[in-house]
């Protein structure tokens, strides 16, 4: 828990020279699409991608979240 309840700080200098790439999963029960989003907005992407599946795609759809991977490798 420690981790999750440690401050961070981040700065255009150091995190926001990394490009960021979110997937949104449709069907996630624990961080709903809709707080996906809000979490998007504090902490903008190049790009998204969206896959139909709960909170866990590499256990419900690996095949699907591979594709993702291979088609954000390639930008």
């Amino acid at each position: 828990m420690a981790v999750a309840a440690t401050p961070v700080r981040v700065t255009a200098e150091r995190f926001g020279r990394v490009p960021r790439t979110y997937i949104e999963t449709r069907f996630d029960r624990a961080l709903t699409p809709a707080l996906q989003r809000l979490m998007r907005a504090d902490w903008p992407c190049q790009e998204r991608h969206e896959i139909a599946t709960d909170h866990s795609p590499f256990y419900s759809a690996p095949e699907d979240l591979v594709e993702i991977f291979e088609d954000i490798a390639k930008n």
